[in-house]
């Protein structure tokens, strides 16, 4: 009889830490690529285009749009190029860039924005905004501050702002959860995003000449945690129910 109890009573841990690995099993981590959301640029050949003027915009390539001005004027050249981050390949791969010179002036702004041509790009079914990974690449060169870059996502009511710590004269790997960042707004698990920006200006890079952005590997995706904690509840569990109770002698 005695026997028999403990037998059961492992029978029943046994069988929590079944279920416990069922559930990892079946609530792994996943992560998925939001439709659209997955640039590297290495589906275009290389272009560019330069534009000058108080406000300049030398074109839009694979639907980002280099943009920027000032209270003087500023030439902006940019486009695709092969300067992307390294992989081992050669060439590395193509990245978009903006190089941008200005001489005189108080003020000025340089924006890559995506203001998605597709109407697929919505949440992915994130639940919340912590779900949301951004992940790219940037280079930097002519930056005065370490945090030269702004980074938006916006919805139409909610918006997400990243500033990450950017090496200059090297590519940076940027990589965050849209709750990590200052944010206003709702987010919502249906809604488009309708734009991603990046965004520098006087604060962080010099009224001079040379200054250069890169942009690499740009992507969101929906991340769902790995449920770390379930075995570790459901053996608590399991060793309670064998601890439930005191053993009795038949």
């Amino acid at each position: 009889m005695w026997k028999s109890g403990i037998m059961s009573r492992k029978r029943a841990v046994a069988r929590a830490w079944i279920v416990a690995l069922s559930l990892v099993a079946s609530s792994s981590a996943s992560a998925a690529v939001i439709p659209g959301a997955d640039y590297n640029f290495n589906g275009s050949a290389p272009s560019s285009a330069t534009q000058s003027g108080g406000y300049a915009s030398p074109g839009t390539f694979e639907f980002w749009q280099i943009q920027g001005g000032s209270d003087a004027t500023t030439s902006i050249t940019g486009g695709i190029d092969t300067n992307g981050t390294a992989s081992g390949a050669t060439p590395a791969g193509n990245a978009l860039f903006a190089t941008w010179d200005q001489v005189g002036g108080t003020y000025t702004y340089l924006q890559l924005s995506n203001y998605y041509a597709n109407p697929t790009n919505t949440a992915g079914g994130a639940s919340g905004p912590e779900q949301v990974q951004v992940s790219f690449d940037v280079f930097v060169d002519g930056a005065t501050v370490a945090t030269p870059l702004s980074v938006q996502v916006n919805q139409g009511g909610y918006t997400s702002t990243f500033t990450p710590t950017l090496a200059n004269g090297a590519y940076t790997h940027v990589q965050y959860t849209l709750d990590q960042a200052v944010q206003t707004g709702t987010f919502s698990n249906t809604a488009n995003f309708n734009l991603l920006r990046l965004e520098a200006n006087a604060a962080t890079f010099g009224l001079d000449t040379g200054n250069t952005i890169r942009l690499d590997n740009f992507n969101l995706q929906v991340v769902v945690p790995e449920p770390s904690s379930a075995i570790a509840l459901l053996g608590v569990a399991g060793f309670a129910a064998l601890r439930r109770r005191p053993l009795r002698r038949a």
